[in-house]
């Protein structure tokens, strides 16, 4: 009796092995029923819920379409006419002369070269020709951001032991000519970017002024004397800085319009 009891256990416990499905099986099948689920009713939701283009909707992207590639047209041809207009600027120093504004009140000196000033010039017109036409509101949101600003070459509140009395003395606004403003622009290295925010706080500028005959002349480089505190009076005023020809080249020549040094015979 016991022995028949022993083998009716046995037997049923193969036929419970054998009808046990492994785990890794349940879980996989699982997860392919439930992402078949998912999947279905994630399809169905979007279908469901997808709204229909209204004739307005696509009159406004297709205006918006219009807009960008006006845009996209107009920055082009800014760029192009600022090319053709750096071009015909007059009085550019040479590559290799350096500007050096002096360090004071625990603040760096600075170097720069003709490059850095040239380079500087060119986005002081470009800014000129993609801001010709807007407002103050859209040249607030332009991108690259607008840094050129008027310069009135206005008497120092403070005079320098130099004696002058303006930033730049051979520099006119209005006269005979009715010359306007000059465009004064930030000067950074050639390697930094020059519509970086923070270097918008540096000292120095080139500044540049349409003449009667229609072209730029590049008028020099200014700095504010960094000697002076930055709340003193006489702080914001600004001074020219010396335009130093590279120390190898004997080749430049002393420029009387700009009281500084000019690379070659022409311009």
């Amino acid at each position: 009796m016991r022995f028949n009891i022993i083998i009716c256990l046995a037997f049923l416990a193969t036929l419970a092995s054998g009808l046990t499905i492994p785990s890794g099986c349940i879980r996989s099948r699982d997860l392919e029923v439930r992402d078949g689920v998912v999947d279905h009713s994630f399809d169905s939701e979007v279908f469901k819920r997808e709204p229909k283009t209204s004739a307005a909707k696509k009159r406004r992207i297709a205006t918006a379409a219009v807009a960008r590639t006006y845009a996209k047209t107009a920055r082009r041809n800014a760029y192009t006419a600022a090319a053709h207009e750096y071009r015909a600027t007059t009085h550019l120093p040479h590559r290799k002369s350096t500007f050096e504004v002096k360090e004071g009140r625990g603040r760096p000196k600075h170097i720069y070269t003709g490059k850095d000033a040239r380079r500087s010039v060119f986005h002081s017109i470009w800014d000129q020709q993609r801001t010709a036409h807007l407002s103050d509101r859209q040249k607030a949101l332009l991108v690259p951001p607008n840094r050129s600003r008027n310069f009135r070459n206005g008497k120092h509140h403070l005079p320098n032991s130099d004696g002058t009395t303006k930033p730049l003395e051979h520099m006119v606004v209005g006269g005979p000519n009715n010359l306007p403003e000059g465009v004064e622009f930030p000067i950074v290295h050639s390697h930094e970017d020059i519509h970086k925010e923070s270097l918008r706080m540096l000292p120095a500028r080139v500044v540049s002024q349409r003449t009667a005959a229609g072209h730029y002349d590049f008028k020099g480089v200014i700095s504010h004397d960094q000697s002076r505190g930055l709340n003193a009076f006489g702080s914001r005023n600004h001074f020219q800085v010396k335009e130093v020809p590279h120390p190898h080249d004997n080749t430049y020549r002393l420029d009387k319009h700009t009281r500084g040094w000019l690379y070659g015979p022409g311009k």
